[in-house]
């Protein structure tokens, strides 16, 4: 849901009489004529007098005239007299200022209480304020159902792009009604068509997941690439995601680098991605090549726990890419890693016991680190074992395991263990 603007308020409202006499009524109509001719300086003189004589609508105008100003004091002041008249606008626009600390100290409570006012006076930016406030506990107390009905109301209202967006929020998270995806592939389809971005995201999400809608790949990457076209964040890392995957379209590694630079750009990367970076940087992949850049995103990735990342890591520690080097470092990054599946950080780690290279040497740590890469179907790590069997280095001999890490490491292609296998084979004929 994209944060609420001032100028939403003002575009969205109409005129409405509240408490001017005669002639100020006629000041208004008047400016209003002005502004359609383009003459805003008579309108805004108009204004001002039917604002000087009691009327809401007119002080409304000026309140909203200083917001763009940035009269913040002045603006309080008309938008006070325009919301003592219960002018709907007015109330709302109060709330936002108190919403956002927009010339007054910002007070999440009092800015329900005016969303909440403007709501029931029928405004459908109250309604659908109120709604949010309910349903993320903003300055009261979190009330799914009660989020649901303002919605619902704000639709009632008008069914506008954001109101059906709402709706189709409802639905997708089951906010006060029970999740359904076809109805909330629907609102959000209804909210798309009328230029809504965020409904255009969530559209192509459902059609990426098959939720509510027929799972189409193309079709998700089309929406997601509008919803990217129009600035929606969000859509940079499903786009990155999808060429660099080949989802909906042919795998396109530079496309996927591009959208994830952009969520980068925008302070929108998530840790998932910065591996894509991280590596891109590393080979000089779609960007040009740079150890520091790499380091930066590889240790993001690393620390939120990708273990491909943590390998990377160790290695430019190992080996002083972008990074003074430091062994201890990259042990520490390589054992991350190999706790977590990975078998060329097992090997490392195997390595790194066996040699004693900034950890006391360990041969029984060493083997147990092999093996776990040789048993994970690490056709390397399968022969290096079979040669530690059969030597007795780090364990006793043992010929029969030989055989048997031999022959899983030679079924795999490795033509070292082949031969091997063929010299001790032959050796028991």
């Amino acid at each position: 849901m994209r944060p609420v603007l001032f100028v939403f308020a003002y575009l969205l409202c109409l005129p409405v009489l509240v408490g001017a006499d005669a002639s100020g009524e006629k000041l208004y109509q008047q400016a209003w004529e002005f502004r359609e001719n383009g003459n805003d300086f008579k309108a805004f003189r108009c204004f001002r007098k039917a604002a000087s004589r009691g009327h809401a609508g007119a002080q409304y105008e000026l309140a909203y005239r200083c917001y763009k100003e940035k009269n913040f004091q002045k603006m309080l002041e008309w938008l006070n007299k325009s919301a003592g008249q219960e002018y709907p606008q007015a109330i709302f626009m109060l709330g936002l200022c108190y919403n956002d600390g927009t010339g007054v100290e910002k007070d999440l409570t009092k800015a329900f209480s005016y969303f909440l006012k403007a709501a029931e006076a029928g405004n459908v930016w109250g309604a659908i304020n109120t709604a949010r406030a309910y349903c993320f506990g903003s300055g009261v107390k979190r009330d799914q159902q009660k989020a649901f009905y303002w919605y619902s109301q704000a639709y009632e209202y008008e069914a506008c792009d954001y109101t059906l967006e709402g709706l189709g929020f409802c639905y997708f998270y089951g906010i006060g009604v029970e999740k359904d995806y076809k109805k909330a592939a629907e609102y959000y389809k209804k909210a798309a068509n009328a230029g809504n971005t965020g409904a255009t995201f969530f559209s192509a999400l459902l059609y990426l997941l098959g939720l509510g809608v027929k799972q189409d790949f193309a079709v998700s990457l089309e929406l997601f690439k509008e919803a990217a076209d129009k600035g929606y964040v969000p859509a940079y890392e499903r786009l990155s995601g999808m060429y660099a995957l080949g989802i909906g379209t042919p795998q396109n590694k530079e496309m996927a680098i591009e959208y994830a630079l952009k969520a980068d750009e925008a302070d929108n990367l998530s840790e998932n991605y910065c591996f894509l970076l991280g590596e891109a940087y590393l080979r000089g992949e779609g960007v040009e090549k740079n150890d520091k850049e790499a380091v930066k995103y590889l240790q993001k990735a690393a620390e939120a726990g990708d273990a491909a990342a943590q390998f990377e890591l160790a290695q430019c520690f190992a080996r002083a890419v972008g990074v003074t080097q430091d062994q201890k470092k990259a042990f520490s990054w390589y054992l991350k890693s190999a706790k977590q599946g990975n078998t060329r950080a097992m090997k490392a780690v195997s390595y790194m016991y066996g040699l004693g290279v900034t950890v006391p040497q360990n041969f029984k740590e060493s083997l147990y680190w092999l093996k776990k890469a040789a048993d994970a179907g690490d056709s390397d790590a399968q022969c290096s074992l079979a040669i530690q069997y059969e030597n007795g280095i780090g364990t006793e001999r043992d010929e029969k395991k030989a055989l048997e890490y031999f022959r899983k490491s030679a079924a795999s292609g490795n033509a070292f263990a082949r031969k091997s296998l063929e010299r001790i084979e032959n050796s028991l004929r």
